[in-house]
């Protein structure tokens, strides 16, 4: 597991010099953000990077990346029809998650990732628990058994849901600023809490990061958010195995 946090970390300091060159602002966050305030680094279990961007700037990372940059590919429906959630990843081509789940399986990137997940105005909660519902039906009961089936479920929401509500949240909702439609997940913060961002040490390498640390970590994780949760919950994605090709 280290090794694989350490060959993580190897992407997000490429991944932070390709978006700091292009000029597109970035924020470390979720368990890395946890793990760089109460372990200096990577939470002792964690086997994975999370990143937030601007939502506006998913189109111009897809066009820096597309096509494959060394080792790591940015994943998408488009490059992967196996990949049925809507936010981008960055993948490590020589790595290997071994779960023993149908919807990761049929995934041709099984790579060590970075979740870069697109942040913007407006709350909507029921929405995005709709747009989960359709993922998730299509993660346990379509991809990789009836492909145009689960390319319907994908593209339903994409076309139909997110564009109006996308469009709303920028007229009505400008106080919240929060994981998109894109990313399902329902916390929304503030928008002086995020902006401007601020910089945290993680593993000794500087990362940018959201403004207001603090009230981000009791959002997301409550008040007791430095305290280490029990040993039977710090199995993060039930990963069998990873493995280094």
């Amino acid at each position: 597991l280290r090794k694989a946090q350490l060959r993580m970390l190897e992407m997000a300091v490429f991944l932070d010099k390709v978006l700091k060159e292009n000029g597109i602002t970035y924020y470390i966050e979720a368990g890395n953000l946890l793990g760089a305030v109460r372990h200096g680094g990577f939470i002792p279990w964690d086997d994975d990077f999370d990143i937030a961007v601007d939502a506006k700037d998913i189109k111009k990372i897809k066009k820096i990346f597309s096509e494959q940059i060394g080792d790591f590919v940015l994943q998408t429906h488009s490059n992967d029809p196996g990949c049925v959630k809507y936010w981008p990843v960055l993948s490590d081509t020589k790595s290997l998650y071994v779960i023993d789940n149908v919807a990761h399986n049929a995934q041709k990137y099984r790579g060590l990732q970075i979740d870069i997940f697109p942040f913007d105005f407006g709350r909507f909660t029921k929405v995005k628990r709709l747009i989960q519902l359709f993922v998730i039906f299509n993660e346990r009961y379509l991809v990789g058994r009836h492909k145009i089936l689960s390319s319907i479920f994908y593209y339903f929401p994409k076309i139909f849901i997110m564009p109006l509500f996308k469009g709303l949240s920028k007229i009505i909702d400008r106080k919240y600023y929060a994981y998109s439609l894109d990313s399902a997940f329902q916390t929304y913060f503030k928008y002086e809490d995020i902006f401007p961002p601020s910089e945290i040490k993680f593993e000794g390498y500087t990362f940018s990061t959201f403004h207001n640390i603090e009230e981000y970590l009791k959002i997301e994780y409550g008040e007791n958010y430095m305290n280490l949760p029990s040993a039977g919950s710090r199995d993060h994605h039930k990963i069998n195995e990873i493995q280094f090709l």
